[in-house]
């Protein structure tokens, strides 16, 4: 709730993705992380009234991870923007057979396709474009490994995927925030042709317990914010904008006499067998 109000003031952010799961839908027991599974696990109700709260400003995205997020999805589905399937999660015959039950005619779907090569690639998003039939297949690059090196940050997929698919691009960026890259790295992404851009946040002052290797407090993602608003605006200009063409006219060449005329004496001049006048006065 402190990070809807934090952040809710803040333009230029489109939606918020939320992340419900399960402890003992997603982990077994002896897993490493489930007590804290336990420990972030949320009710449908407190879901409810996040999502209701979240969607008076932005559009609501959730990330599917379990039969849980299916029941989050489902009890929640007219406020739903659009869904997330994570690469972990995309051979998940079960869970994927579930959303088949939801009319995601109206709703984006994003697949992250980190790791699959490009044919696995055109089979996810077949089967996920039959099973679902969504009114939008997002394609996404990049994966978190605490924080993610810059190396490894699948830049290098956005060309190669336009080349092969028609779908937009949306670009999950886990850099560093202490790292200048964590917000140059998002812009090169935008103007390499990603459409979406996938940022994590976290309340400003101390650091929280969990997961904040890769997310910005708001007073960086402002700062974020500033310079791709700069950068999105290079891309919305016409072909010609109004001061190069005023460049042009201000510095164009234009041709002169070689030698003195009176005015009201013509110029000749051919254009391939046809010879014309100019009028000296009328030029």
């Amino acid at each position: 709730y402190d990070l809807i109000k934090e952040f809710s003031d803040l333009g230029g952010i489109n939606g918020i993705k939320f992340q419900p799961f399960k402890y003992d839908k997603i982990a077994l027991e002896d897993y490493s992380w489930y007590e804290v599974y336990k420990e972030l696990y949320f009710t449908p109700d407190q879901w409810k009234n996040i999502i209701e709260k979240a969607s008076k400003h932005w559009d609501i995205w959730i990330d599917t991870f379990d039969d849980y997020s299916y029941e989050i999805a489902k009890n929640n589905i007219d406020k739903v923007f659009g869904f997330k399937f994570q690469a972990s999660t995309l051979y998940n015959k079960n869970l994927v057979k579930l959303f088949t039950q939801l009319d995601l005619s109206k709703k984006k779907v994003i697949l992250n396709i980190s790791g699959l090569g490009m044919e696995q690639i055109k089979e996810v998003v077949l089967n996920f474009q039959q099973s679902l039939n969504p009114e939008e297949i997002i394609l996404q690059v990049g994966f978190q490994s605490y924080p993610t090196q810059l190396i490894d940050s699948g830049l290098v997929k956005i060309k190669a995927i336009q080349a092969n698919f028609k779908n937009n691009i949306s670009f999950a960026d886990h850099i560093d925030p202490a790292d200048e890259e964590a917000t140059w790295l998002p812009v090169m992404a935008y103007l390499s042709g990603a459409t979406y851009i996938e940022k994590h946040i976290c309340l400003s002052g101390e650091k929280p317990k969990y997961d904040f290797y890769s997310s910005m407090n708001k007073e960086q993602y402002s700062q974020f914010l500033e310079i791709s608003k700069k950068y999105a605006a290079t891309l919305e200009q016409p072909f010609v904008n109004e001061n190069e063409a005023k460049y042009l006219s201000g510095s164009i060449q234009i041709p002169i006499l070689k030698n003195k005329m009176m005015v009201g004496t013509y110029v000749f001049y051919k254009i391939g067998q046809e010879k014309h006048r100019i009028c000296h006065g009328l030029i």
